[in-house]
């Protein structure tokens, strides 16, 4: 709380973080002071609807910004203003791809489900995002830093950003540490663009 006090002396203009666990009321002297607050605490969250649900009716319709929580459900329901996760990385760590089919729906491709012909509708929205589903039954496009795996899970989570900042109106940001991560969102935003 010092610390952003004293941005707030030196004209800073910082979005406080509320971190759960914190004293509710302290969200108000946040918004006395910003017109968005970031809400931390919240990975891991949608085993505890209890606390979303709570900070919510707290919030109300002033901006919040969730850190590191972006579960499409809760992100259709409440329509934050603004939230983040990195979650697009699932297909490089974990061999899943959370494949954004439109809607505010997302279906899980698993690699070791590719073994067999993923359906039309998912083959056709793998092609749509500019890949080659066949490609993924490889098992080394799944492994690497530039792995088909990793450039479908940010294509995708690119697809959904930019849907629900148009249908809903929140700012979905996907978090990225690299540059070759900046590389695959710049390439799958180009992609996107031509497409329309």
């Amino acid at each position: 709380m010092r610390n952003y006090e004293t941005m707030l002396k030196r004209g800073f203009k910082p979005v406080p973080i509320f971190t759960r666990g914190e004293d509710p009321s302290v969200l108000e002297d946040f918004y006395e002071t910003s017109d968005v607050v970031g809400i931390g605490g919240l990975v891991g969250t949608p085993k505890n609807k209890g606390f979303v649900n709570g900070i919510m009716k707290r919030i109300g319709k002033r901006r919040i910004h969730w850190l590191g929580f972006a579960n499409i459900e809760y992100v259709k329901h409440y329509r934050p203003y603004m939230c983040d996760a990195s979650t697009w990385e699932n297909g490089g760590k974990f061999g899943a791809v959370r494949l954004y089919m439109g809607s505010g729906q997302n279906v899980s491709v698993l690699k070791h489900h590719l073994r067999d012909e993923p359906g039309d509708a998912i083959c056709h929205r793998i092609r749509q995002l500019g890949f080659e589903p066949l490609a993924l039954r490889k098992r080394e496009n799944w492994h690497g830093g530039a792995s088909i795996g990793r450039r479908l899970g940010a294509a995708s989570a690119l697809a959904m950003s930019i849907d629900m900042e148009r249908k809903i109106g929140t700012h979905l940001f996907n978090a990225v540490a690299t540059s070759a991560a900046i590389r695959f969102f710049v390439d799958a935003f180009d992609q996107q663009t031509e497409a329309r």
